[in-house]
């Protein structure tokens, strides 16, 4: 995960997403950390009711996380079935 390209890496793809020049596990982490902020900001707001529990702090940190682990899986089987690319690949 930590070298795979979030957006396959092909030609095509750089230039609908010029910017993204992160990986998977960047794109994860920065997830996290955002995560962790949110979470943060809630719990310093005075005007919330409760603070995020400490097991829905973890929850939450570790859905950030995971939530793109499907992502290799699809996109390998687009890869597999879809149509080739004008690249070549």
């Amino acid at each position: 995960m930590e070298s795979a390209n979030p957006y396959g890496g092909r030609p095509d793809d750089y230039m609908a997403y010029r910017g993204a020049v992160h990986t998977r596990f960047e794109h994860s982490l920065g997830t996290l950390n955002e995560a962790q902020r949110l979470i943060d900001a809630v719990n310093r707001n005075p005007s919330t009711s409760e603070p995020i529990r400490a097991n829905a702090q973890q929850l939450i940190r570790m859905s950030a996380l995971m939530h793109d682990i499907t992502q290799r899986v699809r996109a390998a089987a687009e890869e597999t079935f879809s149509a080739p690319s004008r690249y070549g690949k």
